[in-house]
């Protein structure tokens, strides 16, 4: 995922609470394929957002087969 304008942060920043924010949309994602039980590795790993704390967000899903 490369989102370029995140919903998310807009809304979290504009309240004044993004030292706080944990990025619930790569959870939701992850939970797309955790539902159907698909095994995945995701890098980077993070806490908070990415977005305020690196400028951007970027995460790179790669799906393991059996």
């Amino acid at each position: 995922m490369e989102p370029g304008n995140c919903f998310a942060y807009r809304g979290v920043n504009r309240f004044g609470v993004i030292d706080n924010h944990q990025c619930g949309t790569s959870d939701r994602i992850n939970g797309w394929f955790d539902g159907p039980g698909l095994k995945y590795e995701t890098t980077p790993k993070f806490d908070g957002c990415m977005t305020h704390s690196q400028g951007k967000c970027f995460q790179e899903h790669r799906f393991v087969w059996p």
